[in-house]
């Protein structure tokens, strides 16, 4: 039951947000770093780090709403 409730929270927010990465350096976590000779070096790519479980920092990202859909997040709107 939490993983449903978890993946209709997911999608709402994926359908009535637009999200890009974040501007200065709040942007820049966990990207790689130039130059960086150990497969790391892709300023573009966002870097996972595999050891017996996932490591990260990051991503920070700015959410914007999505054209009209967030008239239906309302109180009148909302449809349980």
């Amino acid at each position: 039951m939490a993983y449903h409730e978890t993946s209709l929270v997911i999608a709402k927010t994926l359908w009535y947000f637009d999200f890009g990465k974040a501007s200065g350096e709040a942007g820049k976590l966990g990207e790689g770093q130039s130059g960086n000779m150990n497969g790391r070096g892709r300023i573009d790519k966002y870097q996972l780090f595999d050891l017996a479980v996932v490591d990260h920092d990051g991503p920070n990202l700015v959410f914007a709403l999505r054209e009209e859909y967030w008239r239906e997040l309302s109180d009148e709107g909302f449809k349980a």
